[in-house]
């Protein structure tokens, strides 16, 4: 249970008034205040504790870059926990569509599997499995690297920040950079093979 005092109205007024003025100190009333509340509702809704630290991060993060478009009637509260949600709902989109990706390799593998592949298919998931590779090696050094230990490695976001000595959100956020320009790159080619 949290033990701060609940934020009346009257205080979330004054405190919208004070984060559009660029106190730091209101921004920690608020931190301090909604985090707990919005990491316990993003991990009981994703089941997920990184992914729930990741999003109540991103939330605040998204929040602080909003300041300046707050008014005086704004509910913090209503707009964190919509914002949250939203957040919430994305990425359990996109892990849906990454799923659906793993998918439709599995279920190609499997039918190459069942027929028995011949030696031109076999070339052809090799040349695939090649230009994979060869996009990987072309992202910038930063990203692979991150994008490797991610997927070869089996590193959960956390450990790599910690080995990197970075934050976890840059890592989220370079894994998802180079999914995204994976799938740009190879999803045209994958139909030539296909």
């Amino acid at each position: 249970m949290n033990d701060t005092p609940i934020i009346s109205s009257d205080d979330e007024k004054q405190l919208v008034r004070l984060l559009k003025k660029g106190s730091d100190r209101a921004f920690r009333v608020v931190y301090n205040y909604y985090w707990p509340i919005m990491y316990s509702h993003a991990l009981r809704m994703l089941q997920h504790e990184v992914d729930a630290e990741d999003i109540t991060q991103e939330l605040f993060v998204s929040f602080y870059g909003q300041l300046a478009r707050l008014n005086d009637e704004s509910s913090i509260g209503g707009w964190l926990f919509v914002t949250l949600r939203n957040k919430i709902i994305n990425h359990i989109r996109n892990l849906r569509n990454q799923r659906r990706h793993i998918e439709n390799w599995t279920t190609q593998e499997r039918r190459f599997e069942r027929r028995g592949t011949s030696p031109l298919e076999d070339l052809q998931l090799k040349e695939l499995e090649a230009l994979f590779d060869r996009e990987v090696q072309q992202m910038p050094e930063r990203m692979r690297k991150i994008f490797e230990m991610s997927r070869k490695e089996y590193l959960s976001h956390k450990e790599i920040a910690v080995r990197l000595k970075i934050s976890d959100k840059t890592v989220k956020t370079q894994v998802n950079n180079a999914l995204r320009i994976l799938r740009s790159r190879l999803d045209s080619l994958t139909m030539l093979f296909l």
